[in-house]
């Protein structure tokens, strides 16, 4: 990457909550801690990241994408 900067892709099954926990372990065992998280699947919710909780994911992957 630019300006030696680093990144991992992680695939996972985001309905799946124990394989997100699995995925953002991979991260942390790669690089100490997450910086940047993006998660690209499903209809999105309009919330900051600080805002963000558990049960906003079960309900966002639980929405049709239709």
């Amino acid at each position: 990457m630019a300006s030696g900067h680093k990144a991992l892709g992680v695939a996972m099954d985001v309905a799946n909550e124990e394989a997100v926990e699995g995925g953002v372990a991979a991260v942390v065992k790669a690089f100490g801690g997450v910086d940047i998280l993006v998660s690209n699947a499903g209809p999105a919710l309009s919330l900051q990241i600080v805002e963000f909780a558990r049960e906003h994911g079960r309900v966002t992957m639980a929405l049709p994408c239709d």
